[in-house]
């Protein structure tokens, strides 16, 4: 292709580097359609797994300053390895507060002058005498219907619903939400602690740079395995998709832990066998991501009002940060536990691990679309 290029450019403007009249194909449509479809679909799941992406390497590559520049060759990047990267992400926080707080049109401060403001309302008040809201009486059918004027007085809406937000379907959807989000965190943190640890002590023994190209490779799998989304979410639907995204995700995960310290055992965590597993370990988490997308979609679909729905987003959310705040205090005291009273063989985390993922696989398979129900 190079070379033809270059011809091209050497034969002067006449010879051009495309067709002047291109040859119609279908397959070039059909690609465009599902491209469409998916790009559709999955363009706003993408965006936060974006920074799972490039974060990994971009610590890897600051980390340890001394070793790799010659500009941080002193003591105390010596003792402090990671302030560098720390810095860097502080600093990139505080950049995208910047963003958020005054480049956003959304964040921006307001550009409107109040007083303009009280001036209009004064000049625009209604007339709300009687004779002007009483229309004229219709003397004749074929007459055309005449304009009413309306009033600007605020109608007040009750927007309190005659039931409570909290039905057993509501609750159903926040104790799945919290195992769910409980599990999810729990993988995440465990991840990198359980790399680090010894072959055996039931970890692979991992270097800081291979921790981070793993994390990177799991990023890499979650955003392929997010482009299918919608089509899985259309063809099952949002209740089924979800509890079968939970299951494999809990139950792989769980069990892919002790598989991966077998491996490295038997073949080291460089051979090509260690490599496949860790890599499809990596793809089934990705569903991970399909059961936080399925959550939001129900609690959406199940709030009755739009004041509940306010109201459901803020609960889910509380159940959200209590799940993410259990999950790391009591997954990883679990496996420092294990290590150390050597309980069931240093595998005690791992049977509290697949007793959880089975209990919110049945769980998740126990709840019902409302309008199934009716």
């Amino acid at each position: 292709m190079m070379e033809t290029a270059r011809r091209a450019g050497s034969g002067g403007e006449s010879t051009p580097l495309l067709p002047t009249k291109p040859k119609f194909s279908w397959g070039i449509v059909v690609v465009l359609f599902i491209h469409t479809a998916i790009v559709n679909g999955a363009s706003e799941l993408v965006s936060p797994f974006m920074s799972q992406l490039f974060s990994p390497i971009f610590t890897i590559v600051l980390a340890h300053p001394k070793t790799r520049y010659r500009w941080f060759r002193s003591d105390f990047w010596e003792h402090y390895p990671y302030a560098l990267p720390c810095w860097a992400g502080a600093t990139t926080c505080i950049i995208a507060l910047y963003i958020t707080a005054w480049c956003l049109p959304e964040t921006a401060p307001s550009m409107v002058d109040h007083k303009s403001d009280g001036c209009l309302e004064e000049t625009f008040t209604p007339s709300l005498h009687p004779k002007d809201l009483i229309p004229d009486p219709i003397g004749d059918e074929t007459t055309p219907a005449q304009m009413i004027p309306a009033t600007m007085e605020p109608v007040a809406h009750n927007f309190r619903p005659e039931a409570g937000v909290f039905t057993p379907h509501i609750i159903q959807l926040l104790m799945s939400s919290w195992i769910m989000y409980f599990m999810t965190i729990g993988f995440f943190t465990l991840f990198p602690l359980w790399a680090f640890t010894p072959i055996s002590s039931g970890g692979l023994g991992a270097s800081e740079v291979a921790i981070g190209t793993f994390i990177s490779i799991r990023a890499i799998a979650q955003f392929i395995v997010l482009i299918p989304f919608a089509y899985f979410e259309t063809r099952i639907g949002v209740y089924r998709l979800y509890a079968y995204s939970l299951t494999v995700f809990s139950i792989s995960g769980a069990i892919a832990f002790p598989f991966l310290n077998a491996l490295a055992k038997w073949d080291g965590i460089t051979s090509v066998r260690f490599n496949l597993a860790i890599v499809l370990y990596f793809i089934l988490g990705g569903t991970g991501n399909y059961c936080t997308t399925c959550m939001i979609i129900m609690i959406n679909q199940a709030a009755p009002t739009p004041h509940d729905l306010a109201q459901l987003v803020g609960i889910s959310q509380s159940v959200l940060l209590l799940g993410q705040g259990m999950a790391p205090i009591i997954v990883l005291s679990m496996f420092e536990l294990s290590i150390k009273s050597d309980l069931l063989g240093g595998n005690m985390v791992w049977v509290f691990l697949i007793s959880c993922a089975l209990i919110a696989s049945a769980h998740s398979f126990m709840l019902r679309s409302p309008a199934c129900d009716e």
